[in-house]
């Protein structure tokens, strides 16, 4: 047991990426900006965000979401928690077959 040692704490340094350093508003006041003729490079200067990003959110480049795919919907999975919740309710407890059979 001795032997073991302990994981490394990882600690993000300040400042050593700056990811995100602007807010909504500001991004949607920059768009606004470029959208009634100022240029790309200005209206980000004024707000302090990268001149791509505010290029990408207008141009609507990368709009898919971040992730795998989800495999059920919204839907489905709202029905899949209010048969668990019945089920628990009467203390009556599912197997797996049960949640796929659409009990």
């Amino acid at each position: 047991m001795e032997n073991l040692k302990m994981s490394r704490i990882y600690r993000k340094r300040v400042g050593s990426r700056p990811y995100k350093n602007y807010t909504n508003e500001s991004l949607d006041r920059a768009m606004q900006l470029v959208r009634n003729g100022s240029s790309y490079r200005e209206a980000a200067a004024k707000f302090g965000i990268p001149w791509k990003t505010l290029w990408n959110k207008i141009k609507a480049k990368h709009t898919n979401s971040v992730g795998a795919l989800t495999l059920l919907t919204e839907l489905e999975e709202r029905h899949f928690v209010d048969v668990l919740l019945a089920t628990a309710e009467f203390g009556s407890p599912l197997t797996a077959f049960d949640l796929l059979s659409g009990s």
